[in-house]
């Protein structure tokens, strides 16, 4: 893998997200670990020194490698930034998520992270302030709070009411997860000082979402 890293930018063309248009699993595993992971190695890091000045504390890289599938070819693929060097998915971390529609910087708690419970208590206690922060960001799109199409939502239709109905889920539900994100412009993709420059910016707006997970 070292080798291949070396001569794979970080940058990704049409061609390259095309390959989730694959259906044959095998196929589909054979491209993204020949031509998308090692491209995330790359970005990688690339961005870890300055997300992690962004953040304010050391970020370790981890990328999907989706070892345990045997069916069902993922859909995205994604290199996470995380304060924990061992594992990603116990904290609140960040994401580069590969889709075939582009490229999204995103803030994932997963539904059994060690961080959810502070996430969730946080979110309900600061709704209204996140309020006006997502008014103040109409780019900024929940996944995981939808509308009645199960659509995402965007800055300016997300209420405080709606993020407490979410904290509480998160409390209560064993398997609800948060996706916070933010897409890549489409004319960064291709280019990789634009691409990691894009997703810098992208987290750094999206540190008040990141910080629920880890201020005490």
């Amino acid at each position: 893998m070292t080798a291949v890293r070396a001569y794979l930018p970080a940058a990704f063309t049409r061609e390259q997200l095309d390959i989730f248009k694959i259906e044959d699993f095998q196929g589909r595993m054979n491209r993204l670990r020949e031509d998308i992971t090692p491209r995330l190695f790359t970005l990688g890091e690339l961005l870890v020194d300055p997300l992690s000045k962004t953040v304010r504390e050391p970020m370790y890289l981890h990328v999907a490698r989706h070892l345990r599938r045997t069916v069902n070819p993922p859909v995205a693929t994604w290199a996470a930034f995380a304060r924990t060097q061992r594992a990603y998915k116990p904290t609140v971390h960040i994401r580069a998520t590969v889709i075939l529609t582009g490229i999204h910087t995103n803030i994932f708690v997963e539904d059994y992270a060690d961080d959810r419970p502070l996430f969730a208590h946080q979110l309900l206690d600061r709704a209204d302030e996140l309020e006006e922060f997502f008014a103040s960001h109409p780019s900024v799109k929940a996944f995981t709070i939808t509308d009645h199409d199960n659509r995402p939502l965007s800055g300016t239709a997300i209420t405080a009411d709606m993020l407490r109905e979410f904290a509480r889920r998160l409390q209560t539900s064993r398997t609800q997860h948060s996706i916070f994100g933010l897409k890549v412009p489409p004319s960064a993709i291709g280019d990789t000082d634009a691409l990691t420059k894009a997703i810098v910016r992208n987290v750094k707006t999206l540190l008040p979402i990141y910080r629920l997970g880890i201020e005490r």
